[in-house]
């Protein structure tokens, strides 16, 4: 990287030096140089007042920059791109220089081994994430040391001397050849003692299956195994992990032992992707880790929560480590909202969104009627008790439902509280397969709960 320090070198009589008027220009010209920094015509603005946070005109950014200054600590540009210029082509360019894209890319790609690529693109990375971050200030936590690790294995030899095997290429061969033909993994381990035997003495082989397996897992995101009961009525989780019958419909979690010593084994199992492992990878990113961090940086108003790291009970979390900062930290997440098409909707309110009650805002108290030729319902004139009381299309008799003026006015929305008192008074719903199709009395003529 060339000598930045005419970004922070103190000017005379508030007065900006040349130097400094040409390495803003240079700076430009790199940033517009990769169409990936534009967002909506604009480029992030790293002035000591915007801070990589607004999205402005280039021009605009330069007068910011020579106005404001550049914001601290910011002599590696990777809000800008150089996260993705190898080390080499970086010590080539000047200060004004331009750099264009396909240098770009073609930089970022500058690397023969595709074994490192392997692990480079499960984690959405290159090599120049790794070379162009800013200075180590924390050794990573032991989950992330396992990528770093990995990543070491790509370019470490299969032994000393090796030129044209490393310790990750031999294993991500041998995998395939066991996916491809179905080998067992007693056939898999006997394969590795074969080779190992005719290998150097001191070479990196794995010995078995499943030392292999562990190496490699830091790859994928694992998932979690959970009983279940067949008929789908419970999960054997949490507190209801040690349990060895549904609470249901009490039909046995394992399968009846066929000899002495075997393994308990659960009538089915559900496969969860725990999201934990998911949002901790997106950290070890440099692309995605400065993004997922807005929380912290983001102007907090006094009194006002804009999000759930402003309030008090923000505290309990998983160790997850950031690259973009060198830093460990105690990674937090909340469901916030979520958005769903209107079947789905019926599916998590508990109201269903079929039928001439379909309408969760009227509920009970909806015009809905059914079509003579069709035998479906229709809302199409429910909508005008919406409207003012003063609405002209209140009294239009001619264009909406003939002959009819609406008088009504909207049902009032129901707080959390008041819906809750009404659902108690259906009673419970049993879940699983045994239950069988239930419905609540008076369903589709008063109300349209389903649980």
């Amino acid at each position: 990287m060339d000598d930045r320090s005419w970004m922070y070198r103190d000017s005379p009589q508030g007065l900006r030096r040349m130097d400094y008027c040409n390495g803003v220009q240079g700076f430009i010209n790199f940033a517009t140089s990769i169409p990936r920094n534009f967002t909506g015509g604009g480029i992030r603005c790293p002035c000591r007042k915007c801070q990589n946070k607004k999205y402005l005109h280039p021009d605009v950014v330069m007068m910011h920059l020579l106005h404001k200054g550049f914001m601290e600590n910011y002599q590696c540009w990777y809000a800008h791109g150089e996260v993705f210029v190898s080390k080499r082509r970086m010590g080539e360019m000047v200060v004004g220089s331009t750099f264009s894209a396909s240098n770009v890319h073609e930089a970022a790609n500058d690397n023969t081994n595709p074994y490192k690529n392997m692990v480079m693109d499960a984690m959405r990375m290159n090599e120049s994430n790794v070379s162009q971050c800013p200075i180590i200030e924390k050794e990573p936590n032991a989950n992330a040391a396992r990528f770093f690790d990995l990543l070491k294995d790509s370019n470490e030899p299969l032994w000393d001397g090796c030129t044209n095997h490393s310790k990750l290429s031999v294993v991500a061969h041998v995998f395939t050849i066991k996916s491809e033909h179905g080998l067992s993994e007693a056939g898999y381990d006997k394969i590795i003692d074969w080779a190992r035997s005719i290998l150097p003495e001191g070479n990196r082989l794995k010995e078995n299956f499943y030392a292999t397996k562990s190496m490699m897992k830091p790859l994928g995101l694992g998932y979690q195994k959970i009983d279940m009961c067949p008929n789908f009525c419970m999960l054997y989780y949490l507190e209801n992990a040690e349990m060895t019958e549904c609470m249901t419909c009490r039909h046995s979690r394992y399968k009846p032992r066929t000899g002495k010593g075997k393994t308990l084994v659960a009538y089915k199992k559900l496969t969860y992707f725990p999201i934990t492992p998911r949002l901790q990878r997106l950290f070890m990113s440099p692309r995605t880790a400065e993004h997922m961090t807005w929380h912290q940086a983001h102007d907090m108003v006094d009194d006002v929560m804009v999000h759930p790291s402003d309030g008090e009970l923000w505290s309990s979390g998983a160790l997850t480590y950031d690259i973009s900062r060198k830093q460990n930290f105690l990674m937090r997440a909340a469901l916030m909202w979520t958005i769903n098409d209107f079947t789905a909707y019926g599916m998590l309110s508990g109201w269903s969104t079929h039928g001439k009650l379909a309408c969760p805002y009227c509920m009970e108290n909806n015009k809905a009627f059914t079509l003579a030729n069709i035998d479906k319902a229709s809302f199409f004139y429910c909508h005008r008790h919406f409207l003012p009381l003063n609405h002209r299309y209140r009294k239009n008799k001619k264009d909406f439902f003939v002959g009819t003026v609406e008088k009504d006015v909207a049902s009032l929305h129901l707080s959390g509280e008041e819906l809750h008192d009404v659902v108690l008074e259906y009673g419970d719903i049993v879940f699983g397969l045994q239950s069988g199709k239930q419905k609540f009395s008076s369903f589709g003529l008063t109300h349209n709960w389903v649980k």
